[in-house]
């Protein structure tokens, strides 16, 4: 015990650094960072200045070492458990979609155990990046409205993408699309859970149906119930549910019953305004030189060689899903259809084992259906 405390510095800040990963400290440190805003949601000028402060977040590595003891590193780690609370809902829920020997496993032995380090890394990279994003760009409709008729000047998705989303190569921002579209699918999955609840009480009760009223007058509208009614009419409110912080989020996603109705009551609203799937779609590198070097490597007819599973380069499944050509530019998600089918199991998170091991790079690829 004497030992331990004699040198509780370096052992907290040793598990810290080994259960996080070093490759992704800049990324958790600025997670954390962000995480004290004083409201969350930066104007447009501010947010410029914060990223600016936190260009170390493009390579991944920490812009000091981990602190000693202290506040700092338990609420470093306390984040992590947020990040691996959903890096380990997305394993379980994602990784059997490759097929291959994940796919022979039951449900409940599908964890962070069975990843590598650098698929885990992968993980943990875009959680942390996407609890940034909502940091920096969530939008406050009391902040919006008190604004003087837009004399605040809120990011809009152009500005995102450039501010944000440039500073990190196409590959990792597939990652945060892989991200994105897990929240918002279950964010519409928890929508229904509590339909499935709502239904569960009133299907035996003819009075609750309120038969005999306009529909327009009764407790529930027509197209209350279903996932495409609520994709289409409310996709405002899920993708501001989406830019809720990790710890909110994780409250809405491990919520049942009643108390999931609570909380979604309390962290939905309609708001309109530009989400990380309207930046996503932004091209901002559209004319810059670095796109015009892009184009010109693809007319070269250079082919991009997979150089192994390391963090700081695509897996083999993005250079596959591009055919080998080069993808240095921030691609937008409407410009690349592959892409929608892909994400749904996470391709940009796996090593060349498992992706060989599914049979995925052995499809042929087909880039309009």
């Amino acid at each position: 015990m004497t030992s331990f405390r004699n040198h509780q510095d370096i052992i907290l800040s040793t598990v810290v650094t080994c259960e996080i990963g070093h490759g992704i400290l800049g990324d958790a440190q600025s997670a954390l960072d962000s995480s004290r805003f004083e409201a969350r949601g930066l104007m447009k000028s501010q947010a410029k200045e914060w990223i600016s402060d936190h260009k170390d977040i493009s390579n991944g590595l920490p812009s000091q070492s981990i602190p000693s003891l202290g506040s700092e590193t338990l609420s470093l780690w306390r984040i992590h458990q947020d990040v691996k609370f959903f890096a380990e809902l997305y394993v379980q829920e994602h990784l059997h979609m490759l097929g291959g020997v994940q796919s022979t496993k039951a449900p409940g032995e599908l964890n962070l155990d069975l990843l590598s380090a650098a698929e885990k890394t992968r993980i943990y990279r875009a959680i942390y990046r996407y609890a940034m994003y909502g940091d920096l760009f969530h939008f406050d409709c009391d902040r919006h409205i008190g604004s003087k008729r837009g004399k605040i000047e809120f990011p809009r998705s152009y500005d995102q993408s450039l501010l944000f989303l440039c500073l990190f190569p196409a590959w990792q921002v597939e990652e945060l699309s892989c991200i994105n579209d897990f929240i918002q699918d279950k964010i519409l999955e928890k929508w229904e859970e509590i339909d499935n609840e709502f239904f569960n009480k009133i299907k035996d009760d003819a009075a609750s149906w309120d038969v005999h009223r306009n529909p327009y007058d009764s407790r529930w509208v027509l197209d209350f119930f279903g996932t495409s009614a609520k994709s289409a009419y409310h996709k405002d409110w899920q993708r501001y549910s989406a830019t809720l912080s990790l710890s909110q989020l994780r409250e809405v996603f491990s919520a049942t019953g009643d108390n999931l109705l609570q909380v979604t009551r309390e962290n939905t609203i309609s708001a309109t305004n530009d989400f990380l799937t309207e930046a996503l779609n932004e091209d901002p590198y559209h004319e810059s030189d670095e796109y015009e070097a892009y184009l010109e490597a693809l007319d070269s007819g250079v082919k991009v060689q997979f150089q192994g599973d390391d963090i700081e380069k695509p897996n083999e499944a993005w250079l596959w899903a591009h055919q080998y050509k080069p993808c240095d530019y921030v691609e937008s998600a409407l410009l690349f259809p592959i892409g929608e089918g892909l994400r749904r199991c996470g391709y940009v998170f796996w090593d060349s084992r498992r992706l060989h091991d599914s049979s995925i790079l052995d499809q042929e690829l087909v880039l309009y259906a």
